[in-house]
């Protein structure tokens, strides 16, 4: 009986992926960020806001196919292998302590062996967090990609095609680490291999934290242009 319910529900979800894809050429799953950009580097939507919202997007063909799990992956980067403390963030209100609430390893936490992790992308082994929720069918936004414009998020406005999405509000303000990661995929745990889904490396997301110049190199500076100044007064 397992096995036919997780072969209906492969078919399931592979018919609609295959309808949906037909209406707009989008992946199942994106991730954007408000007021975000595009990476060409790391292929990320990436902010340094300190405070920022995340939208997790989904075609509608994998939301409505059948009971799959969704997660977002906060993971610390670059990778850090051993317990540190680096503050906290906040996340819909929730406080996470960096690394006291995290896993080391590997998204998911439930994965028995490497072959059914999460694809590593020069990521993962490192400390990371995952986040539990289900899109609202009711929370739908315009489609678009998030290669072409992170910050392109819009509510549906009532006509054509649309995609699901949930938002999630970061505060990264009390996190001292270099950055974050976030990847967002699909689980489905009657398979050998859970994962159903992700969203490709290319539309996954980011946060680098803005270096900030130390008073020392600001004083410096300072010095610089005063002297500069100088220079050119006297050359007058």
């Amino acid at each position: 009986m397992k096995q036919t319910t997780t072969s209906l529900k492969a078919f399931v979800f592979s018919s609609a992926m295959l309808a949906s894809a037909g209406a707009f050429a989008l992946p199942a799953l994106q991730i954007g960020i408000e007021d975000g950009t595009y990476d060409m580097a790391s292929e990320d939507s990436v902010t340094s806001a300190t405070a920022f919202t995340l939208y997790a997007l989904a075609d509608t063909g994998i939301v409505d196919a059948g009971s799959f799990d969704f997660r977002l992956s906060i993971a610390v980067t670059p990778k850090l292998s051993t317990p540190t403390d680096l503050g906290s963030i906040v996340v819909n209100g929730i406080t996470i302590d960096i690394t006291d609430d995290m896993t080391y390893g590997t998204p998911p936490i439930e994965a028995t062996s490497s072959s059914t992790d999460l694809p590593g992308h020069g990521i993962y082994d490192t400390y990371y967090y995952e986040v539990d929720f289900s899109f609202d069918t009711s929370n739908k936004a315009t489609p678009y990609n998030v290669q072409d414009d992170p910050d392109g998020f819009a509510l549906y406005g009532g006509s054509g095609d649309y995609l699901y999405y949930n938002a999630f509000d970061f505060n990264v303000s009390g996190y001292t680490g270099a950055g974050l990661h976030f990847d967002l995929y699909a689980l489905d745990f009657d398979r050998k291999k859970p994962i159903v889904a992700f969203a490709p490396f290319s539309h996954d997301g980011s946060y680098n934290r803005r270096e900030v110049p130390e008073p020392a190199g600001l004083a410096l500076f300072g010095i610089a242009l005063v002297g500069l100044l100088v220079f050119r007064r006297r050359s007058a």
